[in-house]
């Protein structure tokens, strides 16, 4: 696709005067191309992570150059958390999300 500036334009979210260096909390969801289950399966509402997932979830900050799929989904949503409350919110969202998973629309194996 095109770069078209009337309906491809990003506005940053960065809170000015916010100090991006300092220790803070981050929640980062990877949605991969396709929506492909690259990580792992739900079953029962509880994840259950393939070797590539167990790789990200314990060396999330590099990964291997051997891993060459695509994980970036274009247009992705990122959120800053500001308080205790938000942070208690995303977690629980974290912790009860597999849960919904078999009702998901973007479950490719739900039959809606």
């Amino acid at each position: 696709m095109t770069y078209n500036p009337k309906i491809h334009h990003r506005r940053s979210i960065r809170l000015k005067g916010y100090d991006y260096s300092q220790k803070g909390l981050y929640f980062i969801t990877i949605c991969v191309k396709n929506r492909t289950c690259l990580f792992g399966n739900i079953t029962n509402g509880k994840m259950n992570l393939n070797d590539a997932g167990k790789m990200i979830k314990n060396q999330w900050l590099v990964l291997p150059e051997r891993f060459n799929k695509k994980l970036w989904q274009r247009n992705y949503w990122e959120h800053i958390i500001r308080n205790d409350a938000e942070y208690h919110r995303i977690s629980n969202y974290i912790i009860e999300n597999p849960e919904n998973w078999s009702t998901d629309k973007f479950n490719p194996d739900n039959p809606e």
